[in-house]
């Protein structure tokens, strides 16, 4: 009897000691398998900043090439807006003073213009532009060119709603006050252009923004605005093409004694 009980407890401690190595084992088991689940982790978190970085380099290193191509079509926009508003004028064969080829002009102006630093804020919130932010932009940016200023106007405003810290936001909604202004609503056209400059004070949009706004008065016919607009436009730009444009549309207005 004591023997057997002897051999019982042998046993039992013989299948403790395995209990106890089958634990170690497992523990061991669940360390090592943490150990890969937090290196995979990190992996995979590494993975993403660098696809992350290579889409942002990639947008980067594309936008010019963007922006050169959006500037073009702009310009020739600009040009059939304002034709289409002086299309009753005497000179409306040569290039009417109202024209402001407007991404031309800050191109042009990039030295004598303050430099511009992008805000922190909006920086820091900046995602690389996909390509459905582009594709947004330049849809919209088509209808305008087409002279379809009702359609450019809702696409623009959509265009702000889904991506107010794009790259592209500030010329958005510069070329939303265009559309409005293409289509004579001149109090809506002064609204939105007073947003580039109060929304977007960084943008190389705002000189234009001012200086349409000045044109936006004299359509309304109010001339005290209109001057006081101008004017700060020469003092602000001097030796620039705004300027010069600000000067023809004050010396037109000195001729028709307004």
């Amino acid at each position: 009897m004591y023997e057997r009980l002897e051999l019982l407890q042998k046993t039992m401690a013989e299948l403790r000691n395995e209990n106890e190595h089958t634990l170690k084992i497992l523990n061991e088991l669940q360390k090592k398998q943490s150990r890969l689940y937090t290196d995979l982790d990190n992996r995979i978190t590494e993975l993403e900043k660098e696809i992350k970085s290579q889409i942002t380099d990639q947008s980067v290193s594309n936008e010019d090439e963007i922006i050169e191509t959006l500037e073009e079509e702009s310009e020739e926009s600009s040009a059939t807006i304002e034709s289409s508003d002086d299309a009753s004028d005497e000179e409306s064969a040569l290039p009417p003073d109202t024209l402001v080829p407007q991404e031309q002009v800050v191109e042009e102006q990039k030295e004598d213009l303050p430099a511009v630093k992008q805000p922190t804020t909006e920086t820091e919130n900046y995602s690389a532009d996909t390509d459905s932010v582009v594709v947004a932009y330049r849809s919209a940016f088509a209808l305008l060119k087409d002279t379809q200023y009702s359609d450019s106007s809702k696409a623009f405003s959509s265009f702000l709603k889904k991506f107010p810290k794009s790259r592209y936001s500030g010329n958005a909604q510069y070329w939303l006050a265009e559309s409005f202004f293409a289509q004579k609503n001149y109090d809506e056209a002064l609204i939105e252009f007073a947003k580039v400059i109060d929304t977007y004070p960084n943008s190389a949009k705002v000189a234009d923004a001012r200086l349409k706004i000045g044109y936006t008065y004299y359509e309304m016919e109010e001339w005290r605005e209109a001057r006081q607009t101008l004017d700060s436009l020469v003092s602000d730009y001097p030796a620039t093409n705004i300027a010069e444009l600000a000067k023809k549309r004050l010396q037109r207005m000195n001729n028709e004694s307004r």
